[in-house]
């Protein structure tokens, strides 16, 4: 992908594969979303109403489809096998689970996510969401946002603030995928996007854990598939 983004750069790298990309991670998304969802759920999620989700930057449906299969999988007796994407842990089965409504955004995989998922993605970039600007029959607030492998593509801290603190606004609960690894002292002053997060703009670090608000520099993260 590094490579992709210098020949191409990021954005006419997305416009090239608007109906044919993958994420390629796909197995290892799989194991986190599945994984949070299950400790999500026994701290959470014991309501009536279905779970509103934001898919974010949406590629091609990695989290839609993965979050699609676990509503199914929960709701199986006995559940499928899981021989080929194996899970962190077993998945429980919830008597009486609501479902997601799941809404989609990318400005330019749009067409990759309707191929894969049969489902629509409106074209909102990360700078629309900043501006308020949303889905047609978003709700008043999600109950989750997801950003899958994108969130590192937005350009400056400003506009990160300026994002994240419009999302803080409309959802309670943000989650960021990422592939990067843990900085290291002297790697190239790269610092892990979750550490860029900074008090005061709409979100607190949480330990799963725990199921509390976390220490910055606290490891608690889901990683799967290094």
């Amino acid at each position: 992908m590094r490579d992709n983004y210098n020949e191409h750069g990021v954005d006419e790298y997305y416009r090239k594969v608007a109906a044919t990309y993958r994420n390629p991670f796909f197995p290892g998304i799989k194991k986190v979303i599945w994984a949070l969802m299950k400790e999500w759920w026994a701290k959470e999620g014991m309501v009536t109403a279905r779970v509103s989700v934001l898919d974010m930057a949406a590629g091609s449906g990695e989290a839609t489809l993965c979050l699609l299969e676990w509503e199914q999988a929960v709701r199986t007796t006995p559940p499928p096998r899981l021989d080929k994407i194996p899970v962190q842990s077993s998945v429980p089965l919830i008597d009486g689970f609501p479902g997601f409504d799941i809404l989609a955004t990318d400005p330019y995989t749009f067409p990759a996510y309707l191929r894969r998922t049969s489902r629509t993605c409106f074209p909102l970039s990360f700078a629309d969401l900043a501006n308020g600007v949303l889905p047609p029959n978003a709700p008043n607030v999600w109950d989750i946002v997801i950003c899958s492998f994108a969130m590192h593509l937005v350009n400056t801290p400003s506009e990160l603030f300026a994002l994240l603190y419009e999302l803080s606004t409309k959802a309670r609960w943000l989650v960021i995928l990422a592939p990067h690894k843990k900085p290291e002292a002297g790697q190239r002053g790269r610092m892990k996007l979750t550490r860029q997060i900074k008090e005061g703009w709409g979100w607190s670090r949480w330990d799963l854990e725990a199921w509390g608000p976390g220490q910055v520099h606290a490891e608690t993260d889901i990683v799967q598939e290094k």
